[in-house]
């Protein structure tokens, strides 16, 4: 895990949306842990998983209908795994950063963890980042100033 890096949770029928996500950070400066680039032949898929939401600085969950439709995939677990971590941190604490991809909203996502609703969501269409979430994302990590 790259000191500072951000790691993003999707299911896998987002992953063109995960991808225009990480692009769209890596342009603006910001490291993601992608799961695409940095697991490897032979590696302990889980437990690689689990030890980076353990020391990410941001993770982003991608929610939508896909997200909605699925009771079941390894997205759950990645969730599941940043609320144990998310028990740790300071209630007041930014650490999980929902975002919505399509049309999802969080009165009616009932299959999202209630701290995920409970969070704002920011609405990234598709995964496009926009330059007010890269930026809001920098003034968090300590990298950039408030506008």
């Amino acid at each position: 895990m790259p000191e500072g890096a951000i790691f993003v949770s999707y299911a896998h029928e987002d992953l063109a949306a995960a991808k225009r996500m990480k692009t769209g950070l890596d342009v603006a400066g910001i490291t993601v842990w992608f799961d695409m680039d940095r697991l490897g032949v032979g590696d302990d898929y889980d437990r690689k998983i689990q030890g980076n939401i353990g020391h990410c600085s941001f993770f982003i969950p991608l929610i939508s209908a896909t997200t909605e439709r699925r009771v079941e995939g390894y997205f759950r677990r990645e969730w599941h795994y940043a609320l144990d971590r998310a028990r740790n941190i300071a209630d007041h604490a930014v650490f999980i950063i929902p975002v919505a991809i399509d049309d999802t909203l969080p009165t009616g996502a009932l299959l999202v963890p209630e701290r995920f609703r409970a969070a704002h969501w920011e609405r990234l269409l598709d995964g496009v980042v926009t330059s007010e979430f890269a930026q809001r994302l920098r003034v968090l990590m300590g990298k950039g100033e408030h506008p």
